[in-house]
């Protein structure tokens, strides 16, 4: 055979398997993942049958002490020993008019930290003098904004908080329905302060709609747009980014492969080196939240496997893909954090207990970190991050009591946690990494 003919067959045989899909044994069974020592004992209330980690635990925020009583939703992110923390909170209830996004920053690894200051503010009309409760707003069918914290990001040196924002309305006073009005950001400087004015990322025709151009977002900010917009939502597409909440999964139905159970709060993705599998030579693994009803809610942790080095082959860039399923991690039913320890090993932190006697009035607790080492996938040791939350509690809707909505990030050696107390306080635990479950 001539060398033309040669290099030719070989740039066929490299094109098509290009466009084969991917082939490879390497995920596990979905119902293998979950092999912890000893087990989930649902009847241990505040551990669970699982150890207590060594570790210190910081109040970031208290609400009560500035006259609020909701914060929930953290997220975190390390710049060098620089460490960022957003929150969202409330003047009286979850997902009602004054939800805000603040800010605080800690300049040496978690030990310290700034004042708790407004990020994102909350955003009423002219003629809402008085955030009232959800109730109250449901009741007059009026449109409630509210703006949790979805993401925060660095681009081109600068440090953006990026806000989800949700709008409510109660079309018959009593029964409301969701919708996502685009995201917002702000920059942070390195000391938690603020910088300029709130500027958006996405905006859709709900932006219009419940009347943003008419809150502080318009009347003070101009609705601008952020300078480094598009950069903002490249990253946020990213497998590694992609934040639990957007627009798109507010705004439709988003169910797994079996049609029936409803995804929800996704977490980042994790790329699972593999030689085997053609052509990156791995794929994207990332677990789901299941936002079913009780008479279908399974009480697991739901897993979705990518293998498009870009994520070209998953939601957000392939939102019509829903090849997610049930696996066996345990899970009450909350937000979960994936993430990467800097040696390769996973971690997962998450509420596992779980007793379906109680649905969705049951204790978030324990908070526990789960661990996946080396090469095996499946998760073979937990210990609680927190326990035993406090049972005096600001009376609000939907305050799910214990531990909860994890975000984590890994700083000097040790895994930095953040989370709410009883939806109305926030924490950050410190755990040195030697200390975390399995480590030999």
């Amino acid at each position: 055979m001539s060398s033309f003919k040669m290099l030719t067959t070989f740039a066929v045989f490299c094109l098509y398997s290009l466009l084969i899909p991917p082939i490879s044994a390497s995920p596990p069974p979905a119902d293998s993942y979950w092999k912890v020592s000893p087990p989930i004992d649902v009847n241990d209330r505040l551990y669970a049958g699982q150890p207590q980690l060594p570790a210190t635990h910081k109040l970031i925020y208290n609400a009560s002490q500035v006259g609020r009583t909701y914060a929930h939703h953290t997220m975190l992110r390390a710049v060098g020993n620089t460490v960022y923390l957003i929150h969202s909170t409330a003047a009286v209830d979850e997902d009602q008019q004054s939800e805000e996004t603040w800010t605080s920053v800690s300049n040496d690894g978690g030990e310290t930290w700034s004042e708790t200051r407004v990020l994102l503010p909350q955003a009423l009309l002219p003629n809402q003098t008085s955030p009232e409760d959800y109730i109250y707003w449901c009741e007059r069918k009026v449109w409630q904004r509210a703006i949790a914290p979805d993401s925060i990001v660095e681009v081109d040196g600068e440090v953006y908080g990026v806000g989800q924002t949700a709008v409510f309305m109660c079309p018959d006073g009593k029964n409301n329905f969701r919708k996502g009005a685009g995201r917002i950001a702000r920059v942070i400087d390195r000391y938690g302060r603020p910088s300029g004015g709130a500027c958006w990322v996405t905006k859709n025709n709900w932006t219009d709609e419940v009347q943003f151009d008419k809150t502080v977002y318009g009347q003070e900010w101009g609705m601008q747009w952020c300078k480094h917009a598009r950069e903002i939502e490249a990253i946020l597409d990213d497998p590694p980014e992609i934040p639990m909440d957007s627009d798109y999964l507010y705004n439709n139905d988003f169910f797994a492969i079996d049609g029936k159970h409803e995804m929800e709060e996704v977490t980042h993705g994790l790329w699972i080196k593999d030689r085997s599998v053609r052509p990156y030579g791995g794929y994207w693994q990332r677990f789901w939240r299941d936002g079913s009803d009780e008479d279908l809610f399974t009480g697991r942790v739901w897993v979705e496997y990518a293998y498009d080095k870009l994520g070209r082959d998953w939601y957000p860039k392939k939102p019509e893909s829903h090849k997610i399923y049930e696996t066996n991690i345990p899970d009450r039913g909350s937000k979960q954090y994936l993430g990467r320890l800097g040696n390769g090993d996973r971690y997962l932190v998450h509420n596992p207990r779980y007793n379906a006697s109680c649905f969705s009035q049951c204790d978030r607790e324990p908070l526990v970190v789960s661990m996946s080492r080396g090469s095996d996938l499946s998760y073979r040791s937990a210990g609680v991050v927190r326990t035993n939350a406090s049972s005096h509690k600001i009376p609000g809707m939907s305050k799910n009591p214990g531990f909860s909505y994890p975000s984590a990030v890994e700083v000097d050696g040790r895994l930095l946690v953040g989370y709410s107390e009883n939806k109305e306080n926030i924490w950050l635990t410190l755990v040195d990494v030697d200390n975390l479950p399995g480590c030999d």
